[in-house]
């Protein structure tokens, strides 16, 4: 047993060797310590690179070059409420700073560690207000000039905001350790539903991502402190994003900054779509991207084979100014016209009356259930959006039926996945992705048409996928492809016949993977 925990201390190289070059893939684990993760989120301190996963009110700890078994900690911290209305987790990567907690009514309850949550202490409770649902944290450098934005030894502020048809917010000066009176986000067209915080590590500039701005998809940001009521709170501006359309349900939309000139990746997931832009002046004008560079909001999705014609849960991370990942679970192109007509419209984010069988959509034609297969794709480009690689990264069906994006369904058991999932990367770039997965067990394994009547289906299990090989969003993490030579010195030392040191070593690096993948794969 010590003979193989030091090879597994001493090879991680050969375990993760094909990060930074080769064909794009990623392992899919099962999270253990938890049985259910509808809207998981992921944060990644590149202090350590260990990543945070936190669901309903437990947050776990991965540790990637961890013995088999001991990869996963319950971290939770001491003091979280057992009743999480919306659970949340927020990580400034370079300081390594975690928030974790959730909602509880019309605050949310968040504890803070700064050792890789070792230790945890209370925050005061942030609140937005009248608007007290789908939550939003973020944490980021202090913008030049932000008023008061000199207090709080950590040098970073804290942003929080919460919807219920209108958005209220409240800022941190301190890092997250207490929190300004809730205002509204007044004069500004962006309301409802949003997505994530982001914070520019460039400018220090904070951007919440709202798709239903008007007839666009937008952005508001925090301009001064000023009075509401003889209350001090945050005054907002907004950003429209340019050729996006109305938004028409859905779920969150979600943008990525460059770590180098604070380029804005702005991506959106719906029934039109995996649709992203790209602004390199925060938000004031946008560029046209693509092939033929004539659209200013591309749809991703025609450039897999089948065109993925549908598609949610959007998220965006971007590290160098010339990459992007852009995640999402979308449907792919039937052939038959009919089923695609529809499949592009809002059927997708509805379910029948009874909750299965047939439904009629229009011109006496039926769509069912099974028609609705999902899968997990990522997106990337190296050039700035000019072009893309889009990845199918799921074995099986993340989900087989409608995604349903109402609070009641009439059958009880549609709305399985809730409203997001979320990515983050760690220092070297790699993507990581936090998710539920819908279609589990005997769903996983049976064809559309037979997962709707078996165990597994409106599943909401706790999964991660983990980037192992490709390139990552910093192009200093890239390596050389193997060569021909490479391969010649590697059979010369016995690695490919099996025999040698090497193809000893080779063979315990490889068996060791196998276990891992085969005890945290479905």
């Amino acid at each position: 047993m010590r003979l193989l925990v030091f090879l597994w201390a001493c090879l991680p190289g050969v375990l993760w060797a094909g990060f930074g070059n080769g064909n794009t893939q990623f392992e899919n684990i099962v999270v253990p310590l938890v049985s259910s993760a509808p809207e998981p989120t992921i944060g990644i301190p590149w202090t350590t690179d260990h990543v945070f996963y936190h669901a309903g009110s437990t947050t776990l700890r991965f540790i990637p070059d961890a013995m088999p078994g001991a990869e996963w900690e319950d971290v939770t911290p001491p003091y979280q409420v057992p009743t999480n209305l919306d659970p949340m987790l927020v990580v400034h990567e370079e300081t390594g700073r975690i928030l974790a907690g959730g909602l509880l009514g019309a605050c949310s309850v968040m504890m803070m560690s700064d050792d890789d949550g070792e230790t945890w202490i209370p925050t005061a409770n942030m609140c937005s207000g009248a608007q007290f649902d789908h939550q939003s944290v973020g944490l980021g450098i202090k913008p030049p000039g932000f008023p008061l934005a000199a207090t709080g030894a950590s040098g970073l502020n804290g942003y929080y905001c919460g919807q219920l048809g209108e958005i209220g917010c409240s800022v941190s000066l301190d890092g997250g350790i207490t929190w300004t009176v809730p205002t509204p986000a007044a004069l500004v067209s962006c309301g409802g539903f949003h997505g994530h915080w982001r914070v520019s590590p460039v400018t220090g500039e904070a951007f919440l991502p709202v798709p239903g701005c008007g007839s666009q998809h937008g952005l508001i940001k925090p301009s001064v402190l000023s009075e509401f009521g003889g209350v001090t709170g945050l005054t907002f501006e907004e950003r429209l994003v340019e050729g996006s359309h109305t938004w028409n349900g859905g779920f969150d939309s979600s943008i990525g900054i460059t770590r180098e000139s604070g380029y804005l990746y702005y991506g959106m997931a719906d029934q039109q779509g995996a649709r992203i832009a790209l602004s390199r002046d925060e938000g004031d004008t946008w560029e046209k991207i693509g092939p033929r560079k004539e659209q200013t909001w591309l749809d991703v999705g025609q450039f897999h084979n089948p065109p993925v014609i549908a598609a949610t849960f959007a998220d965006v991370q971007a590290g160098d100014d010339d990459r992007v990942a852009f995640s999402f679970i979308g449907i792919e192109e039937t052939g038959v016209p009919q089923i695609d007509v529809h499949l592009r419209s809002n059927a997708i984010y509805s379910c029948y009356d009874k909750g299965e069988g047939e439904g009629d959509w229009g011109g006496g034609f039926p769509l069912n259930q099974s028609d609705m297969v999902w899968h997990y794709y990522v997106a990337y480009s190296y050039d700035k959006g000019t072009t893309w690689e889009v990845h199918k990264i799921s074995d099986d069906p993340v989900q087989v039926g409608g995604v349903y994006d109402s609070v009641t369904d009439g059958s009880g058991g549609c709305r399985n996945l809730l409203d997001f999932n979320d990515m983050d990367i760690d220092s070297q770039g790699r993507v990581h992705i936090a998710y539920a997965d819908g279609c589990t067990g005997e769903c996983a394994a049976a064809t559309p048409e037979q997962a709707t009547a078996l165990p597994g289906y409106r599943d909401q299990a706790p999964r991660m996928f983990r980037q192992i090989s490709g390139k990552g969003l910093f192009a200093k993490f890239d390596t050389p492809e193997a060569s021909a030579d490479d391969a010649s010195a590697r059979r010369e030392l016995g690695g490919s016949s099996g025999g040698g040191a090497l193809g000893w070593l080779s063979l315990v690096a490889g068996s060791l993977l196998a276990g891992r993948r085969r005890l945290f794969r479905d």
